[in-house]
């Protein structure tokens, strides 16, 4: 039995970051036309170092970005300020053979790079920030400024110097030193779980669904991820049909949003726990973390699990995907 192609769709993916690009590739292989729109002049890297768990070193390599040599392979470990290892991450072994050593830590502009190279000619449109979204069951409708991006705290370098100054030498030399093109404002938020991520025919990923503090080392890794299950979901759909896109988008958030609420609420309890206890309660804290198994326990054999239930999700996402394709 034969069946009609899919019609092709047009959607728009509005930010340029790792799920951005991500959702874009994903899309892309899935047959739809996919505009990719970014408020920088390019894909540009907010923060500095990131580290890749084997579940986005997976879809990115189903995406089609070259992962070879990317980053360098690492252990994940807590540790106290003197060294003193308090939890490793051990994953098994075939995952650290097949996912480059398992763990690699990277500069996230590295990461950038490989994801923008490998996106379609022209699919990305830099300078272009959205002002306005509208939608209604036929369409979605975007609308653009022509590029200009004003920040609400004023000029950047300013204003990273004024965060700079109460601390240690040489933070403050450093900001004063950087040049101002190489400023960019990068805000942490940390909220409640959302309980919906998509509303008609739009949809959230990445942090715009599930703000991350970096003290996970997987909010870039869950971007990524978002990217892949979205354009797979979206996969030989008429996008013309709202009940179908809607049901689509439910099937993608659907399994995303308490893997996702995990990881960003361990994260923000980890960023409590080692950076914000109050002085009389770290004792402790550090009794409890060098002498008890709950720090291996909660994070060391949880994480384990699951990378191994996400690199599963990804193989079953890839097999309808795949027979989908034309032959």
């Amino acid at each position: 039995m034969s069946s009609s192609p899919a019609r092709q769709g047009r959607v728009a993916v509005v930010g340029a970051g790792p799920a951005g690009m991500a959702a874009a590739l994903s899309l892309h292989q899935a047959g739809h036309q996919v505009l990719l729109l970014g408020r920088y002049p390019q894909a540009r890297a907010a923060g500095n170092i990131l580290n890749l768990w084997p579940p986005p070193i997976k879809a990115l390599s189903m995406l089609g970005v070259d992962t070879s040599d990317l980053g360098a392979p690492c252990e994940s470990q807590f540790r106290r300020s003197d060294g003193r290892v308090r939890c490793t991450v051990r994953l098994p072994a075939d995952v650290i053979r097949d996912y480059s050593g398992g763990f690699i830590g990277l500069l996230r502009p590295e990461l950038y790079e490989r994801m923008a190279a490998a996106l379609p000619p022209g699919m990305l449109r830099a300078n272009r920030a959205v002002e306005l979204l509208e939608q209604d069951a036929r369409s979605a409708r975007l609308h653009l400024s022509d590029g200009t991006v004003e920040e609400a705290d004023g000029d950047g370098h300013a204003a990273a110097a004024r965060l700079a100054a109460d601390f240690a030498a040489p933070l403050p030399q450093l900001v004063a030193a950087t040049d101002p093109d190489n400023i960019q404002r990068w805000v942490l938020r940390d909220r409640e779980p959302l309980k919906r991520w998509s509303r008609g025919r739009v949809t959230l990923a990445g942090d715009a669904a599930h703000a991350t503090s970096p003290y996970a080392a997987y909010g870039a890794g869950m971007a990524i991820e978002d990217g892949y299950f979205l354009g797979r979901r979206l996969a030989g759909l008429d996008l013309t049909d709202y009940a179908a896109v809607q049901a689509a988008l439910d099937a993608y958030e659907t399994p995303r949003r308490p893997h996702t609420a995990r990881q960003t609420q361990q994260a923000w309890i980890l960023g409590k726990v080692f950076h914000h206890a109050p002085a009389p309660l770290r004792p402790v804290r550090d009794l409890i973390l060098d002498h008890t198994p709950l720090l291996q326990k909660v994070v060391g054999e949880s994480s384990p699990r699951e990378i191994i239930s996400q690199l599963d999700d990804i193989t079953e996402a890839e097999k309808p995907f795949r027979a989908s394709l034309p032959h």
